[in-house]
């Protein structure tokens, strides 16, 4: 069969594909425009249409916020945010930025988004120094503050003007930071007499809601005035006698607790704290107990003596004597 001869479709060169066919394996390309290390490649996450070059404003958030942050900010790939942050040769967290008393003025006063936006910080930066500060979170349904209510600051405490006004305490606290009010009232008012007739007439966390208080300040009010609870009251764990101590650790804890009528949790908690070690079962053993082992079966010898059967093996076993059967046999 006749080979047919390829001729170049130009009468200068042929075309790769023909070197190619012609050649087989041993075709080797031609030098050209070098496609692996000697390209110029550009920044990680640049790649695309055009090379958006750095600004001064962008590059001072580098390190201060997280790369993911910050490539969000700035519509940026993380990788590319982390590759110029890297050649500036800064760390994150290496500058942290204080809060400015007109940034904690902020705080609750719009949406956590809407202050991480206008202040260039983070979400939960925001969220976190906002928790921390115990100020409530914005809520666009609640009105404003009025003039009464503002008036409300200046004549009574927190905790009585969030009860009148039906808002947090919170925020009742922020607001009088924001109007630089300052803390006008003692934390700890006076008792008066409407509220001392109300000691006892309910649980203590039901008057505390009433009068504005702490369940725990009216529970210690109610004792130190003399007041018996009132029904449906939790009551505190009655205090230990010395009789009571001086049973821990002589019987077991269950059987003490039933003794006492205590529950099993505290008879085990005083007898950790005191250092008393749990009831231990077995006594010590007599010259004439020892001396009646091997007498008998070691079965016989515990009901016998009131042991358990092991217990009996364990010891004769351990003075050296022998079973009493092998001893029968011998």
């Amino acid at each position: 069969m006749r080979r047919k001869i390829l001729k170049p479709r130009s009468s200068e060169t042929f075309s790769g594909t023909e070197l190619r066919r012609m050649l087989g394996k041993q075709y080797r390309p031609p030098p050209g425009p070098s496609r692996g290390r000697d390209r110029v490649r550009r920044p990680a996450g640049e790649r695309g249409s055009a090379v958006r070059h750095w600004t001064a404003e962008e590059e001072k958030l580098l390190g201060r916020r997280p790369d993911f942050e910050v490539a969000q900010l700035l519509k940026r790939t993380p990788r590319a945010v982390e590759a110029q942050r890297l050649k500036l040769g800064r760390k994150f967290g290496e500058t942290p930025v204080r809060w400015t008393p007109e940034e904690i003025k902020l705080l609750g006063a719009e949406p956590d988004e809407e202050v991480a936006r206008r202040l260039g910080r983070g979400l939960q930066a925001v969220i976190t120094r906002r928790q921390l500060l115990r100020i409530a979170k914005a809520d666009p349904e609640r009105p404003d503050w009025s003039k009464a209510e503002d008036a409300l600051l200046r004549q009574f405490p927190d905790a009585e003007v969030a009860r009148r006004t039906g808002r947090s305490w919170g925020a009742v606290k922020h607001r009088r930071s924001r109007l630089g009010l300052g803390q006008l009232f003692s934390p700890h008012p006076q008792w008066n007499a409407e509220e001392e007739y109300l000691l006892g007439t309910t649980v203590d966390a039901e008057v505390a809601r009433k009068i504005g208080r702490t369940a725990r300040s009216v529970a210690l009010r109610r004792r130190a005035l003399g007041i018996p609870p009132a029904a449906g009251q939790r009551q505190p764990g009655r205090k230990w006698t010395r009789a009571e101590l001086n049973l821990l650790g002589k019987m077991p804890d269950t059987e003490l607790a039933l003794r006492l009528k205590r529950t099993v949790p505290g008879v085990f908690h005083q007898r950790k704290i005191r250092g008393v070690p749990r009831f231990n079962p077995r006594r010590p053993w007599r010259k004439d107990e020892m001396k009646a082992l091997g007498t008998a079966s070691d079965a016989k010898m515990a009901r016998r003596l009131g042991r358990s059967q092991s217990e009996v093996r364990s010891k004769r076993e351990s003075i050296g004597i022998p079973a009493w059967l092998y001893r029968l046999h011998r």
